[in-house]
């Protein structure tokens, strides 16, 4: 018969009981306590999450895998995996593949498994599944992730598109392209670049910023140098720059190269940079070629002028002599004025073909330097004319020129001749502007005025008649005014548009 416990030995007993309890209700307490934490984590994970044992059951799933594959509730309450399949093959663009994978997982127990699957509303997850063991290789059943990669692969088509369209516009491009790593010094060039200078991508490999300075000319990497600087500053959004490199045969080729910074560091130094890079060889000798035709044109031009203007002057010259042999002080004076009408035209032509400008004259400067002219001409004794010349900058073609020249001559010496009579202090102000692209010549002088009744349609002589006819051929007007609104003198008034 056993030996009955003593009491000290029932209550040791009942205190290892005790004990051994709420150990076990310290453990319970730990799992539930740990079951909700990973509970609460599934809760609020964006991913769908599902747990199944060996039998097919769901142990576990979240509410966002739910709401991914709109499983309703009653099905979730089932815990049967295969009749969730049912309800999810019928929303998958591929059926028959997720339903061989899924069965190949379950039959090989220790494989791990990453997919994407995609839904005929358009819609494309990221699937994850692997086994549950534990440290004594135990399988417990299998956990799946579903992640929602609609953005990202809807981001990724978009930037393969994006990449595509940027392609077909560089390889459209007659040009080189390159990409440049500016911390490195490392330049990723196409073929097209390579082919410029006569090479291949492979003679050129590998490529750098240090080689590229070894074909170019030293004035292009100064100039190219400055403006990447710039650039690189944000002073400049861009650069272009045109400068030669040396070809593989050895001679020197006109390129474009015009570039841009696409990326910084993350402490804001320059780092990814892109451009093109154009042959503009032929451009720069037909820009060469145009600078030598009109090189030659400007000289031949001057050449014409400056013939022009001596055949005047010799013409002038004759009639200069011609006026010396003959006694008529009235035939004199005819040839005297017609010399004067020469040089107008002469001055006009000299005035061209020392300017810079070929087709046009200052014709500020002109007024002065045929006023000082015809001064000096019609000065008698020791009265001089006081002559103020007040003209804008203007520059007229030789189309206005010419008549203007004359006009001028014309009016200049008609007050030269009949207006200073009994004048002490002879003043003959001369004007000349443009407003609204109306031009205005106005010469006046305080000389006595138009004789009583003047009517300058009718007037018969010769220098009226020129100006009268002159004017026409520019379309103008011509104002003659002698009366109270002028103070002293005469004034006549021209005015044209410069259309042709």
């Amino acid at each position: 018969m056993p030996k009955k416990p003593t009491y000290e030995e029932l209550e040791q007993r009942i205190l290892e009981l005790e004990r051994a309890e709420s150990e076990r209700q310290m453990a319970e307490e730990s799992r539930l306590y740990k079951m909700k934490i990973l509970e609460a984590i599934s809760e609020m994970s964006t991913d769908g999450i599902l747990v199944v044992d060996n039998e097919g059951f769901s142990i576990h799933h979240n509410k966002r895998f739910g709401e991914i594959w709109k499983i309703p509730e009653y099905i979730l309450e089932t815990r049967n995996d295969k009749e969730m399949l049912k309800h999810v093959l019928k929303q998958l663009k591929y059926p028959d593949e997720f339903s061989h994978k899924v069965s190949w997982l379950y039959e090989h127990k220790d494989e791990k498994s990453r997919d994407e699957i995609e839904f005929i509303d358009g819609r494309c997850f990221y699937r994850y599944s692997s086994p549950i063991t534990i440290a004594d290789g135990k399988h417990y059943g299998r956990i799946w992730y579903f992640n929602n990669i609609t953005e990202r692969k809807q981001a990724e088509e978009t930037l393969c598109e994006e990449r595509w369209r940027l392609q077909s516009i560089i390889e459209a491009t007659p040009g080189g392209t390159w990409e440049w790593n500016v911390q490195t010094g490392e330049i990723v060039i196409n073929e097209m670049w390579a082919q410029t200078l006569g090479y291949t991508l492979n003679e050129l490999a590998p490529f750098s910023s240090r080689k590229w300075e070894t074909l170019v000319h030293p004035d292009g990497v100064k100039q190219s140098n400055a403006l990447v600087k710039r650039h690189f500053s944000g002073e400049l959004s861009y650069y272009i720059c045109e400068f030669q490199m040396k070809h593989k045969n050895g001679h020197w080729v006109w390129i474009q190269d015009s570039g841009r910074l696409i990326t910084r560091t993350a402490d804001g130094k320059p780092l990814m940079a892109f451009g093109i890079h154009t042959d503009i060889n032929d451009r720069k000798l037909a820009e060469e070629q145009i600078k030598l035709n009109l090189l030659e044109k400007e000289i031949l031009l001057k050449e014409i002028h400056h013939r022009v203007k001596n055949n005047l002057a010799i013409i002038s010259g004759l009639l200069g002599l011609q006026a010396n042999r003959i006694n008529d002080n009235f035939v004199k004076e005819i040839l005297d004025i017609s010399q004067k009408r020469i040089k107008s035209m002469a001055l006009v032509h000299e005035k061209i073909y020392q300017s810079e400008n070929l087709s046009a004259v200052n014709f500020s400067e002109y007024i002065n330097c045929i006023a000082t002219d015809l001064a000096s001409s019609y000065q008698a004794g020791k009265r001089k004319f006081n002559i103020k010349v007040s003209a804008q900058n203007i520059c007229l073609d030789i189309y206005f020129a010419i008549p203007c020249a004359l006009i001028i001559n014309e009016l200049i010496s008609n007050a030269m001749k009949h207006a200073f009579t009994d004048i002490i202090s002879p003043e003959l102000n001369i004007g000349f502007e443009k407003k609204d692209n109306i031009y205005t010549l106005v010469v006046q002088d305080n000389g006595i005025g138009l004789p009583a009744g003047f009517d300058s349609s009718s007037s018969s002589t010769l220098g009226l008649l020129l100006v009268r006819a002159l004017t026409q051929q520019l379309r103008g007007t011509v104002h003659f005014l002698s009366d109270s609104s002028v103070q002293q003198g005469t004034a006549v008034i021209v005015t044209f548009q410069h259309a042709k």
